[in-house]
C-alpha cells in the first residue's frame, strides 16, 4: 500500500541521480538536473507521493534510460503545473515508435528493437502502476533514433479515490 505524502519532489530527483550516476558513468553517459520550470523559479515544487514507492518508479525509467542509451546522456528536469508537479526524464537512446507507444507499458511487453537486451518488460508497467496508485500518471514522448522523455505527473493535491 502506498502512502503519499506532501513532500517536495527535488529529493527524489537527486536521490535517483545519484543512485544511477555510477551505471551511466560506466557506459560514458552523463545524468544532469536541468532545472525547474515555475513560475517562481528556484522556489521548491511539491506534490503528494510515497518516496519509497516513487524511487521506485523513477529508478524503472532512469534504468530505461540508461539501457537503451549509447551516446549522449540523460536529462531530469521538474515542472509544475496546477494540478500536477513532473519528474521529466530525457535521454538520447533508440528512442520508441508511435506505435508501440501504449504497448511498452504492459507487463512483459518488449518491443522488438530490444528483444536481445537484458529486461523481462515489467519497468514502465510497474511505473505506472505506482503512478496511478498515488493519483498521477505517466507520459511518453518519443522519436525512434531521437531520443524519448518519459514524464512522472504527480498530483500537487490530495486526490481521493472514488
Amino acid at each position: 500500500m502506498l502512502h503519499p505524502n506532501r513532500q517536495p519532489l527535488t529529493g527524489l530527483v537527486v536521490d535517483g541521480m545519484e543512485s544511477y550516476r555510477e551505471k551511466a558513468a560506466a557506459k560514458g553517459l552523463a545524468i544532469a538536473f536541468s532545472g525547474t520550470k515555475k513560475a517562481e523559479e528556484g522556489a521548491p515544487v511539491y506534490a503528494y507521493f510515497d518516496k519509497k514507492w516513487s524511487m521506485e518508479a523513477l529508478g524503472n525509467i532512469l534504468d530505461n534510460a540508461i539501457k537503451y542509451t549509447n551516446t549522449g546522456g540523460i536529462t531530469i528536469k521538474l515542472c509544475s503545473y496546477e494540478l500536477f508537479a513532473c519528474v521529466e526524464v530525457t535521454d538520447t537512446g533508440i528512442g520508441i515508435g508511435e506505435e508501440e507507444h501504449a504497448a511498452v507499458f504492459g507487463r512483459f511487453y518488449r518491443g522488438n528493437a530490444v528483444a536481445e537486451k537484458s529486461g523481462v518488460g515489467i519497468g514502465l508497467y510497474l511505473a505506472r502502476s505506482i503512478m496511478q496508485q498515488q493519483g498521477g500518471y505517466v507520459r511518453l514522448s518519443s522519436t525512434p533514433g531521437e531520443g524519448s522523455t518519459f514524464g512522472l505527473y504527480f498530483p500537487t493535491a490530495i486526490v481521493s479515490k472514488l
